[in-house]
């Protein structure tokens, strides 16, 4: 919901500025000539009225300032989250792979710990009116995974 913020300011700012400019360049059924002609319109359109749309401008780098606070708040929260694991997870990362294999501790396990349960369970899968066949899957096929790389 907060990166939909910025994006909800901007569409509600820009009130399709952008698609009156872009002429339909984007589909791509126009000849070359034309999408000559509709190219030299816009340069000319933007160089006439180069100072006339400064707080249009003003208002799109304030919504990406907006993401930008946006992403690096979410980092905290994540590593608020992770019990400050997250930001520290990428050299954690590069250590783990340059230490011996004999010494290595997956730093995913304090992230993300591998537990398993497994739970027996019997499923009747009906083959005709009559005659019915039994899948059992035995607790034996849960095998935990080992999170740690080989």
């Amino acid at each position: 919901m907060l990166f939909y913020a910025p994006r909800w300011l901007w569409k509600s700012w820009e009130g399709g500025k952008i698609r009156a400019l872009m002429m339909d360049l984007d589909v791509g059924v126009c000849t070359e000539i034309e999408k000559k002609t509709k190219k030299k319109l816009i340069l000319d359109y933007l160089c006439e009225n180069l100072r006339y749309h400064n707080w249009w401008a003003y208002r799109y780098y304030i919504c990406e300032g907006l993401a930008l606070v946006n992403v690096i708040g979410q980092m905290f929260l994540m590593n608020r989250f992770f019990d400050g694991e997250f930001m520290t997870f990428g050299l954690d990362v590069i250590a783990y792979m340059e230490s011996d294999q004999e010494d290595r501790i997956d730093p995913m396990i304090y992230i993300f710990p591998s537990l398993a349960g497994c739970i027996a369970v019997e499923v009747m899968i009906f083959c005709s009116t009559t005659a019915y066949s039994r899948i059992s899957q035995a607790s034996r096929a849960c095998r935990p995974v080992s999170s740690s790389v080989i």
